[in-house]
């Protein structure tokens, strides 16, 4: 089958996110033998994957017929359409569909968690929690009124649509209006890596974080609950992984609460870190899904994260392989902390489990089901024709 991948951007995978997902769809279908390439109407500074296709033009007319050359001289009978965030792009959907294209349509977040108080304004941290509740709530009916008849048309243009997880429909009926939700699967994302080869005796007294430096992620939390940790626990150290807009202003508390034992590394290849660390720490506000957690316990780390988006006990089974906290209790956060660092046996079994529940996530299990989807589409197209 003839497949392209439609994304907003170009696909750059080392970016992470829906770049590093999209082109792991690429290489799973590839491997089953469908012919696949990526379409973009931005491009980047950065160097692309060789699969990398582009729609021309400065005028919708314009795009519109490069779209059309693009899809007839490959033949295109599927697109993998990954803007399901984005309504505002449903021309393509349509153009689409004027082809007679199968359209598979994924979501890769939650739209309560994009369309709420603490992604789209900054101050939200400086609100006590009975208060954003209050405003996200206000904030997710205005978006729905703003929003909500642009991802009915985009779900109604798609042939199938595919969650993250199945906690995701509820909120999908409750923005667009849709109570028809057959078309809809989940298909969670898998483990990027082949399960990797773990020894307990190489863990450190380490606990570390892996995301971008962002408001989202509230590091500002996880800073004030390691200054803690740090009064009764110097022997431990806390390495924080990524870069963002935050970054400076999160070294500054940092200094502002005195922490001798965090270190700061930018953007790094995670593996090694996750090899040498016995604890991994989330403290997002919202999750579109959470990879980096699978990812740290695959290599063996007990993770805990605040019970703050839908997918997080998908993979975190509370207390056997890690931790769920009431959102953003900060004291709890902390004692649940301190406990993994006293019981060093509770915590060596704590992160055997998490590495048995990685595997629910490997990658030859995920690519099934969409090899399993596609053909399916595929059954469908042959019958139409």
């Amino acid at each position: 089958m003839n497949i392209i991948i439609y994304h907003h951007t170009a696909i750059v995978p080392t970016s992470g996110g829906i770049s590093r997902m999209a082109e792991m769809h690429r290489s799973i279908l590839a491997a089953a033998g469908h012919r696949v390439w990526f379409l973009a109407t931005k491009k980047v500074a950065v160097p692309t994957l060789e699969q990398q296709l582009y729609i021309e033009g400065g005028t919708r007319e314009e795009q519109k017929r490069s779209f059309s050359n693009v899809m007839a001289a490959r033949q295109v009978e599927l697109m993998i359409y990954q803007d399901g965030i984005a309504p505002k792009n449903n021309h393509i959907l349509k153009w689409a569909k004027e082809m007679d294209v199968r359209i598979v349509n994924v979501v890769h977040s939650s739209l309560r968690g994009i369309y709420g108080f603490d992604s789209q304004f900054t101050f939200s941290a400086n609100f006590p929690s009975p208060f954003r509740k209050v405003f996200n709530k206000w904030v997710n009916v205005y978006f729905r009124h703003r929003y909500g008849h642009l991802y009915r048309e985009m779900f109604d243009l798609s042939d199938r649509v595919v969650l993250l997880s199945d906690k995701f429909r509820d909120e999908i009926t409750w923005f667009s209006g849709l109570r028809d939700l057959s078309k809809f699967q989940a298909i969670t994302n898998p483990l990027p890596f082949p399960q990797p080869t773990v020894s307990s005796d190489g863990k450190k007294k380490r606990v570390i974080h892996v995301g971008s430096l962002t408001l989202i992620k509230r590091q500002d939390l996880l800073l004030r609950v390691w200054k803690r940790v740090e009064e009764q626990k110097s022997d431990w150290e806390l390495i924080i992984l990524g870069k963002g807009r935050k970054g400076d202003s999160l070294k500054r508390l940092a200094q502002q609460l005195k922490l001798k034992h965090v270190q700061f590394v930018g953007f790094q290849p995670p593996q090694p870190y996750y090899q040498s660390a016995s604890i991994f720490c989330l403290t997002s506000s919202s999750e579109s899904f959470g990879l980096v957690v699978v990812e740290s316990m695959a290599f063996g780390c007990v993770p805990l994260a605040f019970n703050s988006y839908e997918t997080a006990s998908d993979i975190i089974d509370d207390g056997v392989n890690g931790f769920l906290i009431k959102p953003f209790d900060v004291e709890e956060y902390a004692r649940k902390l301190i406990w993994l660092m006293d019981h060093e046996e509770e915590r060596r079994k704590m992160g055997m489990n998490a590495m048995q529940k990685s595997k629910v996530f490997d990658k030859e299990q995920i690519g099934r089901q969409w090899i399993e989807l596609v053909e399916e589409l595929a059954k469908k197209q042959n019958k139409k024709a």
